[in-house]
């Protein structure tokens, strides 16, 4: 990870991942994917179904109560509103 304060006098810190930090979250990512499908895989498709509507109605839920977010990914500015 990198860090930079490109104006000293500032709050603003700008943080980056290095490319052996990229790779690793990519190397996490896959594992957490991949665990997540072991664990569908176990399900029913009926079951797998039920999970998947009561997820989407959980994200529509949230979109209501803090409005839809971008997708972002590591290294790219998030989009939506900050929290303080």
């Amino acid at each position: 990870m990198t860090r930079k304060n490109p104006a000293p006098r500032t709050r603003v810190v700008t943080v980056s991942l290095t490319p052996s930090g990229h790779e690793l979250v990519e190397l996490l990512v896959d594992r957490v994917l991949g665990r997540e499908a072991d664990l569908v895989s176990r399900l029913t498709s009926d079951q797998q179904t039920t999970l998947t509507d009561l997820l989407r109605q959980l994200l529509a839920d949230l979109n209501d109560q803090i409005g839809p977010q971008a997708p972002s990914q590591v290294g790219s500015p998030a989009i939506g509103p900050s929290v303080p």
